[in-house]
């Protein structure tokens, strides 16, 4: 029969057993946490803007979701669009001016960055383009379909109970009368003068020469950057760089997308943007947009 004493003993030598192992385990861990984190690459985010904009849900989430994020020191916004719907390019540019208060926001455009596409890289601190980027189409762009002689000619005539006289202003079933015409046009050059206003709030052109530019054309990334419409000529390569530079960083960095929003299958395929595109240009939506650069 075992002592009290050895009993004691014993359990003493158990608990030894069992407590050193999990300690030697605790620091090894924390030995592995701080060697990792000594040799991790600082980070930049990188938000993508692609395609037609239609909705800035997506884009919102995703700038708050860097802007929060303390390991990301600085964000590259990679933009490849023609432009879209007047009010979320303006949002994300909002969103994107926001970020840029908080950390360094560099824009780096790609194939094409026009009109709305152009519009959201405004709020990045500089811009980048290659020579060849397609940029610019500072203008906005209301367009309705009539067609009210095919169906005419098929016998169809669409009869309409309004509240008032302009309620159905842009409608494909008739021709547009003048009144309205002069009305949509005070639309569109109020959303115009919106445009410029953000031009020349943040880029060093004098008001003269940005109005005579500011009629819808096209640049190349070199012409822009001649312009003024843009700070340097240079790939996503470049404007990294820049942007490191601006850090302070050296070497390799680790770039940082973040997350999406859950998308449904539709999203998945690509066709929810291009049914809500056409439904917009059915029945006159107002956009940031230049058709000419759109691929299907």
């Amino acid at each position: 029969m075992n002592s009290p004493l050895s009993y004691l003993l014993s359990s003493k030598k158990k608990r030894r057993a069992i407590v050193l192992p999990i300690g030697l385990l605790l620091v090894l861990l924390l030995a592995l946490a701080l060697v990792g984190k000594g040799t991790a690459k600082p980070k930049l985010g990188l938000l993508e803007v692609q395609g037609v904009i239609m909705d800035s849900k997506n884009l919102l989430a995703k700038i708050k979701e860097l802007e929060q994020d303390p390991e990301v020191l600085g964000v590259l916004l990679r933009v490849n669009s023609p432009g879209g719907v007047v009010a979320p390019s303006q949002e994300i540019y909002e969103a994107v001016k926001r970020l840029g208060s908080k950390k360094p926001v560099y824009a780096s455009l790609g194939a094409v960055a026009a009109s709305g596409g152009y519009y959201v890289s405004l709020g990045a601190k500089k811009i980048y383009a290659s020579p060849g980027s397609l940029t610019g189409s500072i203008g906005v762009i209301l367009q309705s379909l009539n067609a009210s002689e095919l169906l005419e000619k098929i016998g169809l005539k669409m009869e309409v109970i309004k509240s008032g006289a302009h309620k159905d202003e842009g409608s494909p079933f008739r021709a547009m009368e003048p009144e309205e015409r002069k009305l949509l046009e005070t639309v569109i050059m109020d959303t115009h003068e919106q445009f410029v206003a953000v031009v020349a709030s943040n880029r060093p052109i004098n008001q003269e020469k940005l109005a005579k530019i500011a009629d819808g054309r096209i640049f190349t990334g070199r012409q822009a950057q001649a312009l003024g419409l843009i700070d340097e000529v240079g790939g996503i390569e470049e404007a990294i760089s820049a942007l490191k530079a601006t850090l302070d960083l050296k070497g390799e960095v680790e770039l940082v997308e973040p997350h999406d929003l859950e998308q449904n299958f539709l999203s998945n395929l690509k066709l929810e943007s291009w049914t809500r595109l056409a439904t917009k240009l059915q029945f006159g939506g107002l956009m940031f947009m230049d058709s000419r650069l759109v691929n299907p």
